[in-house]
C-alpha cells in the first residue's frame, strides 16, 4: 500500500500547486535580491548588480521545471495534457470516436470471454481435495496419436492392484434425454465409478453421493447425482428432489 500513499501525497501536492509555485517564486526572488545586495555593497551599480545576480542564479524557468519534476508533478501534468488533447480530438470526430469505442468494447469483451473459458478449463483448479495431485490416464495410438479409454476390466485391475495412487476412479461422458413432466431435454452427464466422489474428496450439499457399494452388482442401484447448477436450474433448488425418481 506504499504506492497508494505516495500517489495520495502527490495528488495533494498537485492540488496545492499554486501555493508551492508562489513559495518557489518568493524563494527564488529572495536569492536574487540577496545576491544583488551583495553586489551593490561591493560597489557595483544597482542595474548591473541585479543583472549579474540574475545571470549567476541561472534560468528561472528551467529551475522551476526541475523543481516540479522533483516534486513529482511532471507525469501528472503530462497525463492531464494527453487526456485533454484526446478529449478535444474525440469531440471533433464523433464518428471515429464511436467506432473506436465500439472496437475497444468488442475487443475487451472477446478477450474476457476467451480468458474466462481458458481459466475455467486450463488454469483454475478443480474444486476437489488436493487438485494438484490429480493425474489423468489414458492410452493413445502410436499410428494416429488418438486418445482412447481403458476397458472397464483394466480399470478394475488398476484400482485393486495399484501401488502408486491413493485412489483410482473412472468415468465416461454421456448425453441422455431427461424426461420431466412430459417434456424431454438433452442433458450432459457422466457415468462414473462408485468411488468417484470418495477419491475426489467431494461432499454432498444434500442427500448422498455414490459409494463403492453401488458398484458391487451392475445395474442393481440406478442412482444419479445432480450438480448444484443443474439442481438449481431444472428443479428450482427444491430439496425434496432427494430420493425421487427421474427418467433418463
Amino acid at each position: 500500500m506504499e504506492w497508494l500513499g505516495e500517489l495520495w501525497r502527490r495528488l495533494g501536492m498537485l492540488v496545492r500547486r499554486s501555493q508551492f509555485d508562489a513559495d518557489l517564486e518568493a524563494e527564488m526572488r529572495l536569492h536574487v535580491e540577496l545576491r544583488t545586495k551583495e553586489n551593490t555593497e561591493a560597489g557595483i551599480a544597482l542595474d548591473e548588480a541585479r543583472h549579474a545576480a540574475q545571470r549567476r542564479f541561472g534560468n528561472t524557468l528551467l529551475l522551476k521545471e526541475v523543481s516540479r519534476e522533483t516534486w513529482g508533478w511532471h507525469w501528472l501534468e503530462t497525463l492531464a495534457q494527453d487526456l485533454q488533447y484526446g478529449l478535444r480530438m474525440m469531440r471533433r470526430s464523433p464518428g471515429f470516436t464511436a467506432a473506436a469505442v465500439l472496437s475497444l468494447a468488442l475487443g475487451i469483451g472477446a478477450n474476457t470471454a476467451i480468458f474466462t473459458l481458458i481459466n475455467a478449463l486450463l488454469l483454475k483448479m478443480l474444486p476437489v481435495h488436493e487438485p494438484q495431485q490429480l493425474v489423468w490416464m489414458g492410452r493413445s495410438s502410436l499410428e494416429t496419436n488418438d486418445a482412447h479409454s481403458f476397458p472397464y476390466p483394466f480399470y478394475r485391475e488398476l484400482r485393486d492392484h495399484n501401488s502408486v495412487f491413493s485412489g483410482v476412479l473412472c468415468y465416461t461422458g454421456m448425453s441422455p434425454s431427461l424426461n420431466v413432466n412430459g417434456s424431454s431435454e438433452r442433458v450432459s452427464g457422466e457415468l462414473v465409478s462408485g468411488n468417484y466422489f470418495d477419491v475426489l474428496g467431494v461432499k454432498p450439499y444434500i442427500g448422498r453421493l455414490f459409494t463403492p457399494d453401488d458398484d458391487k452388482t451392475p445395474g442393481a442401484e440406478r442412482v444419479a447425482v445432480l450438480s448444484y447448477g443443474f439442481w438449481t436450474r431444472q428443479f428450482g433448488a427444491d430439496p425434496g428432489i432427494v430420493g425421487k425418481v427421474i427418467h433418463l
